[in-house]
């Protein structure tokens, strides 16, 4: 393994992002049945794990670790090739564009999914302390 990975720092963050990861897999096989609390939790959880990320892409592709720049052309890769379509059939990832651009719409994304549930956390909120 490379100096990079062996690092304790970076091998903290990547158990931070595991264990997040690990939670947002298993909040999402129940979303519909989570209440607005904790979607919102888990949308919270989302956001925090794709900022880790992105974080630990930009200091990979700093690095002069062979290892960590394979790593970053993986994940070009594997963002490219995995991302899907748009309604219209288009790349909705087109190749070359950059990595960080695409955590910060995911981010987007998600901050837009977590305000339209906001009326319905506030109001579940309210009903628990009225409780």
């Amino acid at each position: 393994m490379s100096d990079f990975f062996q690092s304790e720092m970076v091998r903290g963050d990547i158990q931070e992002m595991t264990d997040l990861q690990m939670y947002c897999v298993r909040a999402s096989t129940m979303l519909p049945a989570l209440s607005p609390i904790k979607l919102n939790e888990y949308y919270d959880v989302l956001i925090q794990l794709i900022e880790k990320q992105k974080t630990f892409y930009f200091r990979m592709k700093l690095s002069e670790d062979e290892e960590a720049k394979m790593m970053v052309e993986m994940m070009k890769d594997f963002t490219y090739q995995f991302a899907g379509t748009d309604d219209e059939g288009n790349p909705s990832v087109p190749e070359g564009t950059p990595l960080e651009e695409v955590f910060d719409t995911l981010v987007e994304r998600v901050k837009v999914q977590k305000e339209s549930i906001a009326p319905y956390v506030e109001e579940q909120i309210r009903l628990q302390e009225d409780d």
